[in-house]
């Protein structure tokens, strides 16, 4: 019986660090799927920044070109 409940604490033990594992995962799960959006809208703003500095290049070579 003594063993068995030693076993029972030691299983416990061991249930309780992979509960802990688990969050602390899906803590940098989440995190990381975070970053991964803000680096998608970098991306996009990088491109809306690029097209209009494109379309201003364009008039301005429309309009103030000699």
């Amino acid at each position: 019986m003594a063993e068995l409940k030693i076993d029972l604490d030691y299983q416990t033990v061991r249930v309780e660090n992979l509960n802990r594992n688990l969050l602390a995962l899906e803590s940098k799960i989440a995190q990381a799927t975070s970053k991964k959006e803000i680096l998608k809208m970098q991306l996009h703003f990088a491109k809306v920044q690029q097209q209009i500095d494109f379309t201003f290049s364009q008039v301005n070579s429309i309009f103030f070109s000699p």
